[in-house]
């Protein structure tokens, strides 16, 4: 009998969700190609078949996981309705909330953060993630304050929650993830109508 083969994108699907319980699970240097193809239960060969080296896997793991949060980001603010402070309360919230704050999801991003310091395929798809993210939470600032961009509410607001992901990440579970939320955002709006 025939083996059937798999399409091309839900084998790359496949192989990015093990890189991700890899990384979450071995760290960014023990999350080998070998050890994410064992954990797909595929070849090496397959691995390297379809991202090359393991640069190009992280990467598109870094995208893939990036893609998740924005377009549930997405979501929140089609649901929020047309208040400012609601909309961005929203979308600040979203990555707080399940699958984001998985030990898989969350420890994976923790990874390729710390990676994207030495691998300069990382460094430049973390910089163009993070422009996107920080111009989409540019926008949703300048709608509480009806003035063109506050970069250093979106710089303040952006360190608040990469702060928070990292102390969830570390096992910090004592936080009010709700209340140090709202209060920033309380913040940011307070701020840019002054």
């Amino acid at each position: 009998m025939a083996r059937r083969r798999e399409d091309p994108e839900v084998r790359k699907r496949e192989l990015i969700e093990a890189a991700i319980r890899c990384l979450a699970a071995h760290g960014p240097l023990g999350a080998s190609l070998r050890t994410i193809a064992d954990d797909a239960g595929v070849a090496l060969g397959l691995l390297r078949h379809h991202f090359g080296a393991k640069e190009q896997l992280l990467a598109a793991t870094y995208r893939y996981l990036s893609a998740e949060l924005a377009d549930a980001g997405e979501h929140a603010l089609r649901e929020a309705g047309p208040l400012p402070v609601a909309r961005l309360r929203a979308f600040v919230g979203v990555g707080f909330t399940e699958p984001f704050l998985t030990t898989d999801r969350l420890g994976a991003r923790i990874a390729l953060w710390s990676l994207s310091t030495t691998v300069p395929e990382l460094r430049e798809v973390h910089t163009t993630l993070y422009r996107s993210y920080r111009l989409q939470l540019a926008t949703l600032v300048d709608e509480i304050g009806g003035a063109t961009s506050q970069p250093e509410a979106v710089a303040v607001l952006s360190a608040v929650l990469d702060g928070l992901w990292v102390e969830y990440a570390a096992g910090d579970r004592a936080t009010d993830i709700d209340a140090a939320l709202d209060a920033a955002v309380a913040r940011v709006a307070s701020a840019v109508r002054a």
